[in-house]
């Protein structure tokens, strides 16, 4: 019997529990023989594990199709309701709580995506990624169904939770099925899956708005939900991926291990802060009791979680000791959380701007922000492409955070006459940003930890970059209505006028003096907005500053990936 099937006979016994003194192997099994420091038992191994695969590129090519299904799925609902809003609003006569259409799933996607990372590692990441989307599939099926506001918000808060998964599950996947010099590469992908989603959503939401068949913008995922899991399925076997789990322990067991004190600090702690964020300011004044509640009991929570995890909690933390005490860990989750919260208040509010101003649908206000998502996808794409050649990503932090600084500084100069063309560049600007730093921050975050906090540094990574968008749009949001409020305090006294977000295409009917005057003040709020936007991303800069470099690969990396795909050695021959 040959060595290599010797090791494999030993491992099925330690996964059966059963004794080694039952395999008569240990007299027989010849000297083996290291090439280098790395055990060639660990390649060999792993090469019985992975039943020595040489996965096809049309199989490769279907499994990936099948992850971007979903995690596009998940990306377009965050935007798919924006030009849908009215008829909603007018069918269920509640246009008070329509806000929460789009709020509820932003609550829990962000709320849940750290629990998927533990799970994912324990129970399979293919499993996990396939309940995701059994989840989102349901909350999309109730989505359409629904009779009434309160419904349609749950369904989405449903949706959310499954949206939550696919994101975080997907972009762990990957870091497992292609080597880890082509991570980088193919997270730059998904980042163009991430930009046509968010730029697609307005579009088809709007298209079936105006068909009055606003519940097909949920019905329509169960057509790319059941694609993606038949795929995933079929073609997506053991073969393909490797569990950086590390424990041999039941699964049973392991479960019991998890440290579900910590999960419910978190989630609902995270939870509560945004619920505080969406409401203050609009629905209840910021000073109002629930309000101040849900920010004191959120950041009562939060604290607990951190202090917990570093002081209390000795094994299987959600958020391990070394990951807060990691310098290039936290500026990572610094990053995001203020990166985030500046695109997502260019990209709320930009198209604002031009219903203001020249009277745009939503539809049509969603077409201009076209410059900023075709910068962003090149850019993501192409500064994938070079961080595989180059292993080097320091470089696209800086220039991407630069570009974000300078492009959201410049969109704070837009006046109600300023040359559209200008705004173009302004917005290619800030979308060259976005796109070198997105996709290359998950990559700094991953290249900070070990192979076996992968998943819980993408999930919580994915964790920051929802909540800091939620906040930036909650901030964004309140200096729009106090600017507005102050700048039209006697006009809107004089006239016993209402302008808020809700009623913006109103000023389009405005006698034209008055119109000046509103569209005026109102952009020169929404210049407030820009420049909130420059300033989080100049934050996000200074982090960027203690993001140190780790080497992406290493040889014993790529012989391993080299081994798993089926490819020659790259080593020099000891025959």
């Amino acid at each position: 019997m040959s060595p290599k099937k010797h090791i494999i006979k030993i491992i099925s016994c330690i996964v059966e529990n059963c004794s080694l003194d039952d395999v008569d192997v240990l007299s027989k099994v010849e000297p083996l023989h290291f090439e280098s420091e790395k055990s060639s038992i660990e390649y060999e191994s792993q090469e019985e594990l992975f039943n020595e695969p040489k996965v096809s590129s049309f199989r490769f090519a279907l499994v990936f199709t099948g992850l971007i299904l979903g995690f596009f799925m998940a990306a377009l609902d965050q935007t798919i309701v924006i030009t849908a809003l009215g008829q909603i609003s007018s069918e269920f006569n509640a246009t008070n709580d329509i806000g929460w259409v789009g709020s509820s799933y932003l609550l829990t996607m962000s709320g849940f995506q750290p629990m998927y990372g533990i799970f994912a590692d324990i129970i399979g990441h293919k499993i996990v990624y396939l309940i995701a989307i059994v989840i989102f599939l349901v909350g999309s099926v109730l989505c359409g169904l629904s009779s009434s506001m309160f419904m349609l918000i749950m369904s989405r808060a449903v949706q959310g939770i499954g949206g939550a998964g696919l994101i975080t599950v997907v972009l762990i996947i990957v870091t497992d099925v292609v080597s880890v010099r082509d991570r980088a590469k193919y997270q730059g992908i998904l980042g163009v899956a991430l930009g046509t989603a968010t730029v697609a959503g307005p579009l088809i939401g709007g298209a079936f708005a105006d068909a009055k068949l606003w519940r097909w913008s949920f019905y329509m995922n169960v057509f790319i939900g059941f694609t993606a899991i038949v795929i995933i399925v079929i073609f997506f076997q053991r073969d393909m991926y490797m569990n950086h789990r590390q424990s041999d322990l039941p699964l049973t067991k392991q479960l019991r291990q998890v440290d579900y004190g910590s999960l419910l600090l978190l989630m609902p702690g995270a939870i509560c802060i945004l619920i505080a964020l969406q409401t203050g300011g609009e629905m209840l004044s910021w000073s109002s009791p629930l309000v101040l509640t849900l920010f004191g009991v959120g950041s009562l929570a939060l604290v607990l979680f951190v202090l917990s995890e570093i002081y209390v909690i000795k094994h299987n933390p959600v958020m391990p000791r070394r990951m807060i005490t990691s310098r290039t860990t936290v500026a990572v989750f610094i990053a995001q959380f203020t990166g985030s919260a500046s695109d997502y208040a260019i990209l709320y509010f930009v198209p604002l701007h031009y219903q203001i101003v020249r009277g745009d649908s939503g539809v049509q206000s969603a077409l201009e922000l076209l410059p900023f998502f075709l910068s962003a996808v090149s850019a993501g794409l192409v500064s994938g492409i070079l961080i595989t050649k180059t292993g080097h990503y320091r470089i696209y932090l800086w220039s991407g955070c630069c570009f974000a600084v300078v492009g959201a500084a410049l969109l704070a100069t837009s006046t109600v006459d300023s040359n559209v063309i200008h705004q173009y560049v302004f917005l290619a600007i800030m979308g060259l940003g976005v796109g070198l730093c997105k996709q290359s921050f998950v990559v700094a975050g991953q290249a900070a930890v070990p192979d076996k906090d992968l998943s819980l540094a993408t999930s919580h990574g994915q964790f920051f970059r929802i909540l800091g968008g939620a906040v930036g749009i909650s901030i964004s949001a309140t200096l729009f209505r106090y600017n507005i409020a102050q700048g039209l305090k006697d006009l809107m006294e004089r006239l016993h006028l209402k302008l808020s977000l809700k009623n913006i295409n109103m000023i389009k009917n405005l006698p034209r003096p008055i119109r000046i005057q509103v569209q005026t003040v109102a952009v020169q709020s929404l210049d407030k907005i820009y420049m909130f936007s420059a300033i989080s991303a100049g934050i996000a800069l200074l982090a960027v500053v203690f993001i140190k470099h780790y080497d992406l690969w290493t040889p014993e990396d790529e012989e391993r990936d080299r081994k798993r795909l089926g490819k020659p050695s790259s080593l020099p021959s000891t025959d």
